[in-house]
């Protein structure tokens, strides 16, 4: 089984990268950036290789300008906001990296599963649509007054699985549309949830099962 593991940077999920590449081919997608928002570019682009697990670092096309942010943020979360409106929030909030979208649609084909990290990341909103069917996303929502907004639940409604950090977050996922799917919840680093959700979820793919089978 071969899984894309996709996150604004690698600091929300390297550890779970590595302990999923002991038993699946693992391919992690990241940004150069180190943590936010806002988010800037802290690290170089590159590839890097250990086992089974090969990372990705891609530049992100501007950083986060907080202030803009902070007042698209503010229209979003009051509601009544046009869907253009909303997109450009989350383009500003970041990172947005188009090297790293045209990466994810290129090769989309060459994945039985993919993994989103974090519901209000760029990387997620744009970047989840491109994959079609066997998204998995680990929301790990902070604002969840956003998480309201038209684009976000829209978001929510095209992941064919859910990763939880906590009960609550099931309960309120599903309270905005997440209902119905594989889910599960998950404890510190382990990857197990997230390989189960996806099998469960559609992936892993004929040629997948017998690559696994010998």
């Amino acid at each position: 089984m071969r899984v894309a593991l996709i996150a604004p940077s690698d600091r929300c999920c390297v550890e779970v990268a590595r302990r999923m590449a002991t038993s699946v081919t693992v391919e992690l997608l990241t940004t150069c950036c180190r943590e936010g928002p806002p988010w800037r570019d802290r690290r170089d682009p590159g590839v890097w290789r250990a086992g089974a697990l090969t990372q990705r670092r891609f530049r992100s096309d501007y950083p986060t300008v907080l202030e803009l942010e902070e007042r698209l943020g503010k229209l979003v979360r009051a509601g009544d906001t046009s869907l253009d409106l909303q997109k450009r929030w989350l383009q500003e909030r970041g990172p947005y990296s188009s090297a790293l979208l045209e990466h994810i649609e290129g090769r989309r084909g060459d994945f039985d599963a993919f993994v989103f990290f974090s519901l209000e990341s760029a990387t997620t909103v744009f970047g989840l649509p491109l994959v079609g069917a066997g998204a998995v996303l680990a929301p790990a929502v902070e604002d969840w007054a956003a998480a309201r907004s038209e684009l976000l639940r829209t978001t929510l409604d095209r992941a064919s699985g859910f990763v939880f950090s906590c009960e609550e977050e099931r309960r309120r996922v599903r309270g905005l549309g997440g209902a119905g799917r594989p889910d599960a919840l998950v404890q510190g680093a382990s990857a197990e949830p997230y390989l189960d959700v996806a099998r469960r979820s559609g992936g892993g793919t004929p040629r997948a099962r017998m690559e696994e089978e010998g």
